[in-house]
């Protein structure tokens, strides 16, 4: 059981373009388009079997777009953190929802890097996924609104919609990882950006931290290109995303503090 979690936590992991899904489902739905989809299969088992998954647990705290394996970052420390006392679903997970980020630091019992960008974000849904054993997950969507306009989110979803502004064409979404334990300290957690995604730099924040920022080159027709920023601060990775123009992400990271 213990091997199976891991096993889906790394897989979970695994950062693939947002349009590969549906061009698989397209493919199955379209006979004419059989060879496309054996394609696309196999294209995904290439990607698996490269990824962490796969690496027999010799794992690290690295990041990866694709095999390209990028400028190491400060590294991932075992953090004590009150366990979660939500429902379990049907992978042994723990989930729980929070209204404010205030709260969620306030039930972990440990201080996280904040931005005075989300202050005042009525639309924070802030979801925590752990086993209360080796790792924590949170969520943050969206974190930061920008200048974005009419954001809508149905009651209890994940999901959002918004029209973008002069300057964010979408909000920032966060996600946090916290160790807990030592075993998990000692496989590591390696992160993985698998298919369109290619590194565009090493960043080095006013706070100091250490960042790498990834573009997703997928995302077309917008106003603005869409970034990936993570950074590893006292020990906890946080990864930023949204659609907006570089040094706006680097404004964005540099507020983290």
């Amino acid at each position: 059981m213990e091997v199976k979690k891991q096993i889906d936590q790394e897989l979970s992991d695994i950062i693939l373009p947002e349009h590969f899904v549906n061009n698989v489902l397209y493919a199955a739905r379209n006979k004419r388009r059989k060879r496309g989809l054996q394609a696309a299969v196999i294209i995904l088992c290439v990607m698996l079997t490269g990824g962490t998954a796969g690496a027999g647990y010799f794992l690290y705290n690295n990041i990866h777009v694709n095999k390209e394996v990028l400028p190491a970052l400060e590294p991932m420390e075992k953090k004590a953190v009150n366990n979660c006392s939500g429902s379990m679903d049907d992978k042994g997970h723990y989930l729980e929802e929070y209204t404010s980020y205030q709260e969620l630091c306030s039930e972990l019992g440990i201080r996280l890097l904040s931005s005075k960008l989300a202050e005042n974000n009525p639309y924070m849904l802030i979801r925590r996924e752990t086993d209360n054993l080796n790792w924590n997950t949170i969520y943050v969507n969206p974190y930061i609104l920008g200048d974005v306009k009419s954001v809508n989110r149905e009651f209890g979803k994940e999901r959002y919609t918004w029209e973008e502004g002069s300057e964010f064409s979408s909000p920032i979404d966060m996600e946090i990882n916290i160790i807990v334990s030592e075993s998990q300290l000692k496989h590591g957690w390696d992160k993985d950006f698998l298919g369109t995604y290619e590194f565009v730099e090493a960043y080095t924040t006013m706070q100091g931290y250490q960042a790498n920022i990834i573009k997703d080159v997928s995302v077309t027709g917008t106003s603005r290109p869409k970034y990936c920023a993570v950074l590893v601060a006292d020990g906890i990775r946080y990864l930023l995303k949204g659609q907006v123009e570089l040094e706006t992400m680097k404004e964005i990271l540099d507020s983290l503090e």
